[in-house]
């Protein structure tokens, strides 16, 4: 099976309005994915400007993932739980971001 790279850039935004939204941190790797990097940005743009939540998009939906941003940095994490098969068993973040989905909140990071 043939495995193809490419680059992707992620990078964490912040501001107290959607328009004076700047780029905090950035991390370029190679696709297809990379949830590691979430950590990592996370840490960067909490140092540069403390946030209260951190909204992500469903390729780093990983229950470490969770845990870093709840317990170390301390602020809410919002990342649609929709990785893993039907029968697999969901806990801790992951199974609460299933059950109770914060729609209205997720949806503020398309105006960013």
């Amino acid at each position: 099976m043939l495995w193809r790279r490419w680059l992707k850039c992620k990078v964490a935004r912040g501001g107290r309005y959607p328009n004076s939204a700047g780029a905090l941190a950035q991390e370029a790797c190679s696709g297809p994915y990379s949830t590691a990097v979430l950590r990592l940005l996370a840490d960067v743009a909490y140092a540069l400007s403390p946030f209260g939540w951190l909204l992500a998009d469903a390729e780093f939906d990983s229950e470490r993932n969770h845990r870093h941003v709840r317990e170390k940095i301390g602020a809410l994490s919002v990342i649609p739980a929709k990785r893993g098969g039907a029968n697999w068993e969901v806990g801790g973040y992951r199974a609460e971001m299933r059950a109770e989905f914060p729609r209205q909140l997720y949806r503020r990071r398309e105006r960013w």
